[in-house]
């Protein structure tokens, strides 16, 4: 017998088989076998290459199977081998990027994780030789590669990326550029994407009365302050996030709720935001304060935390009787009821003492039912048919609405020998009788003129007192006036303080 190698790619003499899978025929003329016959010159050694077509197999796992023939001595004297062989025409796919590196990533200074996951699986799941490598580039620069020896299927791996000053990558946009490869040979698709490295703060400035009393005592009230975050440069920025404020370290509360700014996108970068906080007296015991604001990018970078310390004091005082006078329309008002009159006041707005304290008595005429649409929706509920508000003439008037940024349109009327106002088509008119402004308020423009027409004065005993809700008028009720009081032109004409 003749003796034979076998190796890669297959050597031999004889007949080599190589079953797909499929049930060869046995002949020559089948393209499952393939047939070299070797010269016979002497006893011994004698070989020759067969060579493989694997366009011929299918993607995965193969047997090839070599035979070699005795020419001399016939059946029975047949010597063969098999060599698995692994098709794979399929190059791995990169199938995600779940690390800190990832596309639109915005990275501050330090060393962030580039988690590259891939897939050499073949169509139908067929084994595949696996990935050998992954391979990272930064601006089209040098391929980064780190050698892998996975089987078939998903595979992984992690780089690290240095961002910190001396890295040699520059603050602003840079491109990534990924791609894998397998155990013969096959790239898959490069995959691009873009990071930002921003290794600055922003800037954070605070303005408003709030940072005017730092160091001070406020009085009782409401407080401003405007944080104003800038995340600016020359080149693209991660742009500002978040803006928060804390009192004594814990989230600021306003009307019993955490008030702070979201977090705000910012897909172009050199985003800045600027947002008003507001410290109510009310919400916090009487004593030293420390009132402090923070901000940070997209990156992480926080801007240098800014800090008010003041000491806050509390009023508990119930309002007063009103210092204006107050009317109505009577217990009802063409077949609608007086349903409700209320009272709102707060003591003054420390940063616009001259407007006295915040004050206004209230009264509801007629039911509304958002349900059975009978009623305007708004917010939260829906407008009654007819309000007749008292509010301070200080406090409320159309000169006051007029200005360099604000025209709000309206038509001056005189309304029981007294200026008024007509606003909104009709629906809303404000009279200037003596100290206060009368505003009435309805769906129907006729009606509403003739509200206005009927006004009177409240009784003592008509005014509900502080935090106080009466359901309708206790007893009889004044009648209407032919005039009313003149009020100071000189207030009207924001001339003269009240």
């Amino acid at each position: 017998m003749r003796r034979f190698r076998l190796e890669h790619p297959l050597r031999g003499g004889g007949t080599a088989r190589h079953d797909r899978g499929r049930n060869c025929q046995g002949n020559k003329a089948d393209p499952c076998e393939r047939t070299v016959d070797l010269p016979v010159t002497a006893w011994g050694a004698a070989g020759a290459p067969i060579t493989i077509n694997a366009v011929d197999l299918p993607d995965g796992q193969v047997n090839a199977t070599l035979t070699v023939s005795d020419a001399l001595a016939g059946a029975g004297h047949d010597a063969a081998n098999t060599k698995v062989l692994k098709i794979d025409r399929t190059p791995p796919t990169l199938t995600g990027f779940p690390g800190a590196v990832r596309p639109d990533a915005a990275l501050r200074a330090g060393l962030h994780s580039l988690v590259v996951e891939g897939d050499d699986t073949g169509a139908g799941g067929v084994t595949n030789s696996g990935i050998a490598r992954f391979e990272y580039s930064v601006d089209s620069g040098n391929w980064i590669t780190a050698a892998k020896s996975c089987a078939s299927g998903p595979c992984s791996h992690t780089f690290a990326v240095d961002t910190r000053e001396g890295s040699g990558l520059p603050e602003g946009e840079h491109n990534i550029r990924v791609r894998a490869a397998d155990n013969v040979g096959l790239e898959s698709t490069i995959r691009s994407f873009t990071i930002v490295v921003d290794r600055t703060a922003p800037t954070l400035q605070l303005e408003g009365a709030l940072k005017d009393k730092a160091g001070q005592e406020l009085v009782d009230g409401v407080w401003l302050v405007d944080a104003e975050a800038v995340d600016d440069a020359q080149h693209r920025t991660a742009g500002v996030a978040s803006v928060n404020a804390f009192v004594d370290g814990q989230p600021l509360r306003f009307e019993g709720e955490p008030f702070s700014s979201a977090d705000e996108p910012c897909p172009e970068g050199n985003c800045d935001l600027d947002w008003e906080f507001v410290f109510d007296t009310q919400e916090y015991p009487e004593g030293p304060r420390s009132f402090s604001v923070k901000a940070s990018d997209h990156a992480g970078n926080q801007a240098p935390e800014q800090v008010i310390n003041f000491r806050s004091s509390r009023r508990d005082e119930p309002c007063s009787s009103p210092d204006f006078s107050a009317y109505h329309v009577g217990q009802a008002f063409e077949g609608l009821p007086m349903t409700e009159g209320t009272r709102l006041c707060s003591p003054p707005d420390p940063q616009s003492p001259e407007l006295g304290r915040f004050d206004d008595v209230t009264y509801l005429y007629g039911e509304c039912s958002v349900e059975t649409g009978e009623a305007a929706e708004v917010e939260g509920g829906c407008l009654p048919p007819i309000q007749v508000q008292s509010s301070p003439i200080c406090q409320k008037h159309a000169s006051l609405y007029q200005s360099e940024y604000l025209q709000y349109p309206y038509e001056s009327l005189t309304i029981k020998g007294v200026p008024a106002a007509s606003f909104d088509g009709g629906t809303t008119i404000e009279i200037y009788a003596g100290d206060t402004t009368i505003t009435v308020y309805g769906r129907d423009p006729a009606q509403v003129r003739r509200v206005a027409e009927d006004v009177r004065l409240a009784l003592p005993a008509d005014i509900p007192g502080y935090e106080q809700t009466l359901l309708g008028l206790p007893g009889t009720t004044s009648p209407p006036l032919a005039l009313l009081p003149p009020p100071n032109p000189m207030i009207l004409q924001q001339e003269e303080p009240c």
